[in-house]
């Protein structure tokens, strides 16, 4: 039994260890609090301009694009805006 949780507590942390994953979770909380203080187009924009920023800043330092850093952006943006618009319509 200890072994298996051992097992599960690996493959999590493997799965959080990704940037991608680590990215979406840093674009739903800046377009969740964000959501909540301005409108849901704001949040958005917002969210996408740090990304954006963030990937060029990474281009002149890494001399490359990270898509999946992108992709893990553009998640964590619909669930948040989709979790907001749950809120707003109930």
């Amino acid at each position: 039994m200890n072994k298996r949780l051992y097992e599960i507590g690996q493959r999590i942390q493997r799965i959080f260890t990704h940037e991608y994953v680590i990215h979406g979770l840093y674009a739903f909380l800046i377009t969740a609090v964000a959501g909540v203080l301005l409108p849901l187009w704001a949040a958005a924009l917002l969210t996408v301009v740090i990304s954006i920023g963030k990937e060029i800043l990474d281009h002149i330092a890494y001399e490359g694009w990270s898509w999946p850093d992108l992709a893990g952006d553009a998640v964590g943006l619909l669930l948040a805006l989709g979790v907001l618009l749950l809120i707003r319509m109930s």
